[in-house]
């Protein structure tokens, strides 16, 4: 489990949770399968709760001494305040050098 605490412009206050695990596939790969939440408390738009919920899949594929990461985010935002279509997709392509 990791938590981020943030304060920005002296008056928002940003908490964050977050979780995750490796799933073992056939073929010794691994999905990795995180979730995370953050509440949000800010004076400018006079909101505050849960201001997402995300969870995070992603199957990492080695390539030389890197690892190629594509992975898929599906967040939900319950403050519409901050989002108003409440849903939003994610889609990123990572690079991450191995360390021995």
């Amino acid at each position: 489990m990791n938590y981020e605490l943030n304060e920005a412009d002296g008056n928002d206050l940003y908490i964050r949770l977050s979780g995750g695990r490796e799933l073992m596939l056939s073929g010794g790969r691994a999905l990795e399968v995180t979730a995370s939440a953050g509440w949000y408390s800010t004076e400018w738009i006079g909101a505050r709760g849960v201001s997402e919920v995300n969870l995070n899949l992603a199957l990492p594929v080695p390539a030389g001494g890197f690892r190629l990461i594509p992975a898929f985010t599906l967040t939900y935002v319950p403050l519409r305040e901050i989002n108003p279509d409440r849903f939003i997709f994610w889609g990123t392509l990572s690079l991450r050098k191995e360390v021995p």
